[in-house]
């Protein structure tokens, strides 16, 4: 079952000022020109917290699970000083030192390990976490990343928080270039219903307004509405029944996918009745970082088998 730690991305607002170097470089797409950071250099994040860097960060702790792999994509691993629990990817995480949960992390075990930058992000109840780095003078830097979007200007802004090293500039290309696939994507004019479904007791799907459901509108799928502007809800089997998916999707571990067959066994909707049951390792595209374009690819997969019904 999905654990909402180790996944919290609802719809947040973007940023409002990075810094003049991030504001005057934020081209839209092609080749983009990098200056290295010049130190020392003012960064402000999503908050609208400013945090000066006096040389490029040795000792970075990341809050959250997709900030870590962003990290390591980035060739800045060997930077990374700790990480939360729920950080698991890629494996070299697991020799780093723990500190805790996302949204209540270890505070101690966090000045123990000496930071000069502590990465997270909004996302989740961690602002007053936030506030209590700012009063302990611990340099802390908070993204919002709630869209495919937000994941490049992310890995761009971190980027730059390491002083835009040769290496890190070559994988944010690699990855704007995925980016720019996925926004290539002709969306069709008909819409396959689509139910991704986080866990099965109670059944918690993705909305409209959820990350999952701005990738499923892209690749040609429709959510579930939202209740209340939510980005998950709960759905009983009789709102599934009329909502009849025509795809669903399990994004889950592999061990509780008989779990989850075993509740959607016998509802009466198109997708089980036509065996578009797919399942999806739910890190792919419920944490927002680089591997999510890789979900994307086996999700446009679904979709090519689902509409061979229709």
């Amino acid at each position: 079952m999905i654990n909402k730690q180790a996944a919290i991305f609802c719809p947040s607002i973007w940023f409002m000022a990075l810094s003049i170097f991030l504001l005057s470089s934020m081209k839209a797409y092609g080749k983009e020109n990098f200056q290295k950071i010049q130190y020392p250099k003012l960064f402000i994040d999503s908050y609208g917290n400013s945090v000066k860097l006096e040389k490029s960060p040795e000792r970075i702790i990341s809050l959250a699970p997709n900030i870590t792999e962003i990290l390591f994509y980035l060739g800045a691993g060997g930077k990374i000083a700790g990480v939360t629990d729920f950080c698991d990817f890629p494996a070299e995480t697991s020799l780093k030192p723990k500190i805790g949960g996302i949204e209540n992390p270890n505070i101690e075990k966090i000045v123990s390990l000496k930071p000069d930058l502590v990465i997270g992000i909004s996302q989740g109840k961690v602002k007053p976490f936030v506030d209590k780095l700012k009063s302990l003078k611990i340099n802390q830097f908070i993204l919002s990343i709630s869209t495919v979007e937000d994941i490049l200007k992310s890995s761009k802004i971190i980027a730059a928080l390491m002083g835009n090293p040769e290496q890190s500039l070559v994988r944010y290309e690699e990855l704007k270039k995925k980016f720019e696939d996925f926004q290539n994507i002709k969306e069709t004019p008909s819409k396959l219903r689509t139910l991704i479904l986080l866990s099965y007791n109670p059944i918690f799907v993705a909305t409209k307004n959820s990350f999952e459901g701005s990738l499923i509108a892209k690749l040609g799928g429709i959510a579930p509405d939202s209740i209340a502007g939510e980005g998950y809800i709960i759905m009983g089997k009789e709102m599934i029944m009329d909502f009849n998916p025509e795809l669903i999707i399990i994004a889950s571990h592999k061990k509780e996918k008989e779990r989850f067959y075993s509740v959607l066994k016998g509802l009466k909707v198109k997708a089980v009745e036509n065996n578009l049951v797919f399942k999806i390792d739910e890190n792919l595209i419920l944490r927002p970082g680089p591997r999510v374009f890789y979900g994307i690819e086996e999700i446009k997969n679904y979709f090519r088998k689902a509409r061979a019904y229709h």
